[in-house]
């Protein structure tokens, strides 16, 4: 299962000079899903849409298709379709 929470700390040596890579932490924000075949398919965008400030709720998922876009649950989010991932760095933000 591919994971919301993304660490890179095992794949960076200390002699690589990149310890703030290394304690970095990741976030999955969208992925580009492919359903179909290699010759033959679709693709929709699943994103996460940041909750209002000051609000308690949490962030939505939403699936963006063509002609249609729906909420999804976090649970669905990665699928095994997954083609594309793409997560910022938490600790960049605001930088």
């Amino acid at each position: 299962m591919l994971s919301q929470n993304l660490s890179l700390q095992q794949f960076v040596s200390e002699e690589s000079g990149l310890e703030e890579a290394a304690t970095s932490k990741y976030e999955l924000f969208a992925v580009s899903n492919h359903h179909g075949s290699i010759t033959n398919g679709h693709y929709m965008a699943v994103c996460k849409a940041p909750s209002p400030p000051g609000t308690k709720d949490k962030d939505q998922w939403y699936c963006y298709s063509d002609d249609s876009v729906k909420k999804l649950a976090a649970s669905a989010v990665p699928s095994p379709n997954a083609y594309l991932l793409c997560y910022y760095r938490k600790d960049a933000e605001g930088k």
